[in-house]
């Protein structure tokens, strides 16, 4: 290792010195560090290396030795000769003239006063208040040309103000270009104190970002390509590294924030739901008030948060009271977030009111309540911690699930016609079939329900009435187990299977006559009394729309029906289905299935009989005689009363022509007599 002292290479006051390190490197061929020094001694960081594959010509051990410290080619500034002894050869570097840069940057109007709109853009946008920049240029050195050229970018509004609202919003730009970037180059006279250029540039006038100061920015750098070309000599100048090659002025916008142009509001956000409960499956929108209030001084550019529970789209906002437009929108990266632009600026002591509209589109995966989750902020902080308390919120609809099921019934056949004379000769039994069909008619799936079927299987003296052939017909997911009940057990058995509900709804008393009243006598479990056939069914899961079926089969014998039945022409047989919810599959607390409701339907064959209708009577024979007898008399009365009006007597041909003659119409009556 090598070390020298380099002498003051910058012309910063202070002695530099250079290391040698023969093997340092990758390829262990040696490098020099250089190191300035400073106010508090050597800085240890080097300011440059340079490794022997630098260098043209290929090296090694290069660093073992270094002498530096003399001006070897006339420039004032001490130059460096490195030797590399395994390539027996000697560097000579020689020390580029340092360059001290200054630049500044003023701009007028400041602070920027929005209502100044003054400029009109070239791009459209609304008018806005005028900036006019002022760049100054200066440079001192050693052995440095007279005029040197510089590569300077200005850049307005630098910062990088994007949001997850969206892009970064440029509020300022340059009057003839409409852009936020001007490049020039710039030629600096060292003969001159300092060189000025003035740049005109706009605010737009509907700025988002009222709070945050405009920044403006200068960078330069050599322009070297001019150097050469001016023939400023063989050696290229360096800027010093010390003075940064870049400068900045930040520019104030104005506000109603007092002196010190500081604005602390404290916001309050809340929210109040106007509808009770979400009812799982349906899609009607629900609705709720958000309030925010600014209870301090003006908060910039404030927006309300509502991020959407899973399942629930956001519609629309209705209902604005706020002393500016309010303005709501789905963030693009986040379907669950709304975002409502409240005010820019909002003012101190404001409220902002508002409704916000969404609707349930999927919440069967949810929990027990829609929560919807609400956060007011602003691009200014609060003074205190203690004022972001309230800044977050929630609202909450309970969900619940409402059970809604139907039955319906069919009958094959609905009508049986019995002869008593046909059924005497025949002896035949009748297939008679009941269906019951149970469906899941709600918005919400069903975990468990309970079917009942109270089947007339015998009548009230306990004879067969409608026997079961075989074991229901069941379609879907559900069992079913069958009890008959007699006199023996009918006092265990009633109060534990049937289902009654005052609510019971869906209930079909069979067929009624046209003015409106049941016709015929209704025979069912409730007119047989103790006889009864109970079938039992408890079903699984349904989903929604789907269906539950069970059929019964069973015989009917005409003749056994027809004994000892005098009192009607017409009979109802009718089973009586009813079905109930029991539980459906979500743990809410809102769920009460003690209101879920119990639905009924009656299936009913009608049998007619013509056993009880009195046979037709024939006419007596002596009521036709007497009825032939009166027939002529009256006739003969008729034709007596005619003769005795003189209506059977005619006159002859001679007095006829005698009252002819009479009324002179002799010559008439002549000429036709002679004919």
């Amino acid at each position: 290792m090598a070390l020298s002292r380099l002498g003051d290479i910058n012309y910063d006051g202070f002695d530099d010195l250079c290391v040698g390190a023969p093997y340092a490197g990758e390829d262990r061929q040696g490098a020099v560090y250089f190191f300035h020094g400073s106010s508090q001694g050597i800085i240890t960081d080097p300011t440059q290396v340079i490794y022997a594959k630098d260098v043209a010509s290929p090296l090694s051990a290069f660093g073992i030795s270094v002498s530096g410290g003399w001006d070897q080619d006339s420039n004032d500034y001490p130059d460096l000769l490195v030797g590399a002894y395994a390539s027996d050869k000697a560097v000579f570097f020689r020390t580029r003239p340092v360059i001290k840069m200054a630049a500044s940057i003023v701009v007028e109007p400041s602070p920027i006063d929005l209502k100044l709109k003054k400029c009109g853009p070239l791009n459209g946008d609304p008018e806005g208040p005028c900036l006019g920049i002022t760049i100054c240029y200066g440079y001192s050195g050693l052995s440095l040309p007279n005029i040197l050229h510089f590569d300077t970018t200005l850049t307005l509004d630098s910062k990088d103000n994007s949001t997850i609202v969206g892009p970064a919003e440029q509020r300022a730009f340059f009057t003839d270009k409409v852009t936020k970037v001007f490049t020039k180059e710039a030629t600096v006279d060292v003969t001159k104190d300092q060189q000025c250029n003035k740049i005109k540039a706009y605010v737009k006038g509907d700025l988002v970002d009222k709070l945050t100061p405009i920044k403006v920015v200068l960078e330069f750098k050599l322009n070297e390509e001019k150097f050469s070309a001016s023939g400023g000599g063989d050696l290229l100048p360096i800027l010093d590294a010390r003075i940064p090659t870049w400068t900045l002025y930040t520019v104030e916008i104005k506000n109603d924030c007092g002196d010190d142009n500081i604005c602390y509001p404290n916001l309050a956000i809340s929210g109040i739901r106007t509808k009770r409960t979400h009812v799982i499956g349906t899609t009607a929108y629900l609705d709720f008030v958000i309030i925010v209030n600014n209870f301090k001084e003006d908060a910039y550019n404030t927006k309300a948060w509502i991020t959407l529970p899973p399942g629930v789209v956001y519609d629309t906002i209705s209902n604005q009271r706020s002393t500016v437009p309010i303005s709501c929108g789905k963030l693009e990266s986040d379907s669950r977030m709304v975002v409502c632009d409240i005010g820019n600026p909002m003012k101190g002591g404001t409220r902002a009111e508002f409704t916000m509209i969404v609707t349930p589109t999927n919440t069967n995966d949810t929990q027990d309540r829609l929560v919807f989750i609400l956060f007011a902020n602003s691009s200014n902080t609060e003074e205190k911690v203690e004022d972001y308390s309230d800044n977050h919120n929630s609202v909450e609809f309970p969900v619940t699930a409402v059970a809604e099921i139907s039955l319906q019934a069919k009958v094959n056949p609905e009508f049986i016609v019995l002869n008593t004379t046909r059924e005497k000769k025949v002896r035949e039994e009748r297939l008679v079939t009941h269906v019951f069909q149970l469906r899941n008619q709600g918005t919400c799936a069903i975990n468990e329900t309970i079917l009942q079927v109270l089947w007339p299987s015998n009548d009230e003296k306990g004879n067969d009435l409608l026997y079961l052939t075989g074991p229901p017909l069941v379609q879907g997911n559900g069992k079913c187990n069958i009890t008959v009940i007699n006199p023996q057990n009918a006092k265990l058995f009633k109060d534990r299977w049937w289902i009654h509900d005052s609510r019971d709804r869906n209930r079909n008393d069979g067929l009624k006559s046209k003015k409106g009243r049941t016709s015929g006598k209704r025979i069912d479990c409730s007119e047989t009394g103790d006889f009864c056939t109970v079938i039992q069914c408890h079903i699984g899961y349904m989903k929604r729309n789907s269906v539950f079926e069970i059929t019964m089969e069973s015989g009917f014998r005409p003749l056994r029906f027809l004994r000892d039945r005098i009192s009607t022409d017409m009979y109802k047989i009718t089973s009586v289905a009813s079905a109930r919810v029991l539980s459906v599959p979500y743990d809410f607390k809102a769920v009460d299935t003690s209101k879920f409701v119990t639905v009924t339907e009656n299936a009913v064959t009608v049998v007619h009989t013509d056993k009880l209708k009195p046979a037709g009577k024939g006419v007596k024979i002596w009521v036709i005689a007497l009825a032939i007898t009166a027939g002529v008399l009256l006739l003969i009365l008729l034709i007596l009363l005619l003769w005795f009006c003189g209506f059977f007597r005619r006159k002859k041909h001679e007095e006829a022509r005698y009252l002819m003659v009479k009324n002179g119409q002799s010559s008439y009556i002549d000429s036709k007599i002679v004919d």
